[in-house]
């Protein structure tokens, strides 16, 4: 099962976590954090379509605003 889960929370801070409980090939997890009307976005997803699964499951707790800042941890492909 794949799920959002809020990881931490500092005043008007929060960070949450996209898990995955496969970890096989194709998977990764992503995280997202929200401070100051800001969100940031750390690691997308091997394919489009997970990456707008993501996306969708986050919306709701999480994106009060557009994400303006992505990091890639690697190059893989599984995190870009």
């Amino acid at each position: 099962m794949t799920q959002v889960v809020q990881a931490d929370r500092r005043g008007a801070d929060v960070s949450w976590a996209w898990l995955h409980d496969r970890t096989d090939w194709g998977y990764s997890n992503s995280g997202l954090v929200a401070s100051e009307g800001q969100t940031l976005l750390v690691d997308t997803q091997f394919t489009l379509h997970a990456t707008e699964g993501l996306l969708t499951a986050v919306e709701p707790v999480c994106l009060r605003e557009e994400i303006g800042l992505l990091v890639c941890t690697h190059q893989n492909g599984d995190h870009t």
